[in-house]
């Protein structure tokens, strides 16, 4: 099972940062392992950094494209796949300021549908020190 966060990042920061994302990823490893007092003391470096999800209009579009799928549910703002023939579990949280998809599979099908709604998603899988530009993998 594999915990993705997925960030907006601004444009410009998107730019600078598109051919060589290992920096953008130590800022971001930085914040995810900050301690409380840390946190307060640094939230305007992240803040800095990442775009606000409009995570009401992606909410709709996503549960739009797969309300007629039995496989998929959705309450508040938490999306679920739990399909039986494909064997994927994928759980989506999203949030203003970030999302989260823990799944059994490497490219969640949420994947797709994030990179056809959004621009400049920066992806980092902190366990497995993996990150990428959602653009790039599907």
């Amino acid at each position: 099972m594999r915990t993705f966060y997925i960030f907006k990042i601004k444009k410009h920061f998107a730019i600078l940062t598109k051919h060589n994302p290992y920096n953008l990823y130590k800022v971001i490893e930085k914040v995810y392992y900050y301690n409380d007092d840390e946190l307060r003391k640094n939230t305007n470096v992240f803040e800095y950094l990442k775009d606000t999800i409009d995570k009401d209009v992606l909410g709709d579009k996503i549960y739009y494209s797969y309300k007629d799928k039995s496989y998929y549910t959705k309450f508040l703002n938490t999306h679920m796949i739990n399909d039986y023939f494909t064997n994927e579990k994928t759980k989506m949280i999203i949030n203003k300021k970030y999302m989260v998809i823990k799944s059994n599979e490497e490219v969640p099908l949420f994947f797709k549908d994030i990179k056809k709604n959004e621009k400049n998603m920066f992806v980092c899988d902190f366990a497995n020190k993996d990150y990428f530009w959602l653009e790039e993998l599907v």
